[in-house]
């Protein structure tokens, strides 16, 4: 009996030992724009360029995709603005301007946005 108990608890190991292997081998979820989840938390004014405000007006929660990111005027006690691409709801394609305190689940690898 001691055997087959023996033979048992190797065989458990392995297949502990196998999953294990399986999780650590799986690649982590890259950090992209498309996957960041990056929304508007405060109801905001896309801008045309940083500091001048545009037609469109993003509400609270609508997710956008972190295209780039300037410097800018102080807005929100911080001088850098995200250049963003609305995402879903009525203004999906919209693109615009704003300051940078105004937008969550930010893309940590967002491009210095080219001069224009």
């Amino acid at each position: 009996m001691r055997g087959k108990t023996r033979t048992g608890l190797v065989a458990a190991l392995s297949v502990l030992a196998t999953a294990g292997a399986v999780a650590v081998a799986t690649p982590a979820v890259a950090n992209t724009r498309d996957n960041a989840g990056s929304y508007i938390n405060t109801r905001t004014n896309l801008n045309s360029v940083p500091g001048a405000a545009w037609y469109y007006w993003a509400n609270s929660g609508v997710g956008v995709w972190m295209d780039c990111w300037t410097q800018g005027p102080l807005a929100d006690g911080q001088y850098k603005w995200f250049k963003v691409t609305v995402r879903d709801g009525t203004g999906y394609g919209m693109v615009g301007y704003v300051p940078a305190p105004r937008v969550s689940n930010q893309w940590t690898s967002s491009p210095l946005c080219p001069p224009w």
